[in-house]
């Protein structure tokens, strides 16, 4: 049984290391500087701070140019987490499964850091499954197979993806059974990408749809992120690191759901979130049908949309590109 102390809870939103440690750690390790430290606030797990740090393009080195991971072990389970990683690690690899190659690793806080590590590569499934043998796609990385934004709408965030879903039924050879879906695929994407006013009528009612103006969403929202008095009034609404911009029906569920997640069983919980909307529906009539308008996928996208959501071959026949 694993002891956690209250300060370990938060340790992937604490900052327990400093670049400049983490500089040293690869110079003395692979003789290369970081370049950039970034830390993403989606990514993180309990038991680990997770960086990428790209190295600087230097020597014959394996790792040159490259981005890595450093994974910056919270205190827990003393040396045996990171030996069992490590271990498994080179036990999958071996069998052939796509896990990622550890660089370098301490199962000591007696390092630079003060904590246990493990730096390994970043995207094992580029390299194996597009730059390697038997493929050999070497111009392919990070940034050539996934979309990259901003984005100026949700029309222009849906094609982004699937430019990448074309590029990669392009040029890759394990999925050539699905090259007859490119041209009505490619089709979608220039109508997608039409000037408005030259647009089909859906295209444009997606595009400038309220809806579908970005909506900021803390993404964490629950009783601990709530701060209120003796007499249930909200004071404050903390811990904003997962904030995001995102269409309004990316929370299709109640609003008092995620609130409710953390209390302990009780059987009652479950008609928490219908009592909520309807007793929101009789005090506040007006905010209840707005909540209901923008938070309802199907009235939100109409038919088209809710095809363009998720574009399978049925997708693109109810679009009209057969």
């Amino acid at each position: 049984m694993a002891m956690v102390h209250p300060d370990d809870l938060g340790f992937s939103r604490l900052e327990p290391v400093s670049h400049a440690s983490m500089h040293a750690l690869f110079l003395a390790e692979l003789g290369l500087a970081p370049l950039r430290i970034t830390s993403p606030t989606e990514s993180q797990g309990e038991y680990h701070k997770l960086y990428f740090v790209k190295l600087e393009l230097k020597g014959d080195s394996k790792w040159s140019g490259e981005e890595v991971v450093l994974r910056v072990a919270r205190p827990a389970f003393n040396g045996i987490k990171v030996r069992n990683e490590v271990g498994a690690l080179h036990l999958v690899r071996g069998a052939g499964v796509p896990a990622p190659e550890v660089i370098f690793w301490s199962d000591t806080t007696l390092n630079t850091l003060g904590y246990e590590y493990i730096a390994m590569e970043s995207s094992p499934d580029i390299e194996r499954y597009f730059n390697a043998t038997p493929y050999n796609l070497h111009a392919e990385s990070h940034a050539t197979l996934n979309p990259t934004g901003p984005f100026s709408d949700w029309t222009a965030y849906i094609s982004a993806f699937l430019k990448s879903y074309a590029h990669i039924i392009d040029i890759h050879p394990s999925v050539t059974h699905l090259r007859p879906l490119l041209p009505p695929l490619n089709l979608l994407i220039a109508d997608l990408d039409a000037p408005l006013d030259t647009s089909m009528a859906w295209i444009q009612k997606l595009r400038q749809s309220p809806s579908l103006l970005p909506h900021l969403w803390h993404c964490d929202l629950h009783l601990a992120n709530l701060l209120g008095n003796a007499n249930g009034d909200i004071l404050g609404v903390i811990d904003w690191e997962f904030a995001a911009f995102r269409a309004s029906f990316y929370r299709k569920s109640s609003p008092i759901r995620n609130l409710i997640a953390a209390l302990p069983d009780d059987p009652t919980l479950s008609t928490w979130p219908e009592l909520f909307l309807s007793t929101l529906k009789a005090k506040e009539a007006a905010l209840s049908k707005d909540w209901e308008a923008v938070t309802n996928m199907e009235s939100v996208l109409g038919k088209e949309g809710l095809a363009l959501s998720s574009v399978r071959e049925q997708g693109l026949e109810e679009l009209g590109y057969p």
